[in-house]
């Protein structure tokens, strides 16, 4: 895939995270951690700003994006076609959501707002290991279903991508919706990703298999190695990163953080290694990842270039604390 479009297709909301946080308080007890951020993000979210930030002339710095956004403005026209669907609130958060995107030259025509319901919050709790533990108040995302997604289904069009992320946080588009849309997207010229995120379930069966059948219709697959475990069974990334390419025909990508990336595709299975760096809170590496993967494979780079790009772009972005989407010539 060189050249076109992106369509994301995911949570938005505000994240909150906090820590570093050693353990978690027993109930009716109280902590206290040395540092707390607040940022747009989300899956979409965090995945369309350093999309956004890769394809401007000079980066994106997120207090140069408050400012503009208060304004009403763009700051940046990128260099590529990057479109949202979501659902937010019409409160502050969901409205500086979508300003934040549209001053960073994001196309939000996607997403929704409604007056009902919250826009969603993402709470991280943070490990002095990095690690993250999440708890999320879905809010304005329950609004995503069916028919919501009819009213905006054929606007995508290729070449380019469609990638749905955070997938496990749509409850109302399940699997087999998903499926269907997968489909939809293929003959709209589009290659489809899939990054469905930890399901709330724990992956009872009836989940488990509704996923692994949405593979058959997805072209390039982004689990964390955790999420590759819970889909084949097995704790061997390798062997479950093989599983999977059976079941998906296309690109696999296995992230495992610090331990770099496993990809299995046509010309076999192969390690990608990163550079680990020192960072306080990890929330959005995978997005991050996600984004650079997409960006190099929409300016032609090989599978394996593309993968190492978003290594970079993830180890940039976590040293920044999320608040600079650097521009390629940054990396």
């Amino acid at each position: 895939m060189s050249g076109g479009r992106i369509y994301l297709l995911g949570n938005l909301g505000l994240d909150i995270s906090m820590g570093p946080l050693p353990s978690m308080p027993a109930w009716g007890t109280e902590a206290i951690v040395a540092k707390s951020t607040f940022r747009p993000g989300g899956a979409a979210g965090n995945t369309a700003l350093a999309l956004a930030g890769l394809a401007s002339a000079s980066g994106l710095r997120l207090e140069d994006l408050e400012s503009t956004a208060a304004t009403g403005l763009v700051l940046s026209s990128p260099g590529l076609s990057i479109t949202v669907f979501s659902v937010v609130g019409t409160d502050t958060h969901g409205r500086a959501l979508v300003n934040h995107l549209r001053a960073a030259g994001v196309d939000t025509s996607g997403i929704s707002l409604v007056p009902q319901l919250p826009t969603s919050v993402g709470l991280a709790l943070v490990h002095p290991s990095g690690e993250r533990a999440f708890v999320t108040d879905l809010g304005a995302l329950a609004a995503a279903d069916e028919r919501w997604a009819s009213t905006w289904v054929h606007k995508p069009s290729g070449p380019g991508c469609f990638l749905l992320t955070g997938a496990c946080l749509l409850p109302g588009l399940p699997p087999a919706s998903v499926g269907a849309l997968f489909r939809q997207m293929h003959v709209q010229g589009l290659r489809t990703a899939l990054d469905t995120g930890w399901a709330t379930d724990n992956w009872q069966p009836a989940t488990v298999a509704g996923w692994r059948a949405v593979l058959a219709d997805t072209d390039i697959f982004l689990p964390n190695e955790l999420e590759a475990e819970a889909l084949t069974g097995t704790s061997d990334p390798h062997s479950a990163a093989e599983a999977l390419r059976e079941l998906c025909g296309g690109t696999v990508v296995v992230k495992m953080g610090a331990g770099g990336a496993l990809v299995v595709d046509r010309q076999g299975r192969r390690h990608i290694p990163t550079h680990p760096r020192r960072v306080e809170d990890t929330t959005g590496a995978g997005d991050l990842l996600n984004a650079g993967f997409l960006y190099g494979l929409c300016h032609g780079f090989t599978v394996d270039e593309a993968v190492a790009l978003g290594h970079r772009l993830a180890g940039f972005v976590l040293e920044n604390r999320r608040t600079y989407f650097p521009a390629v010539r940054d990396l």
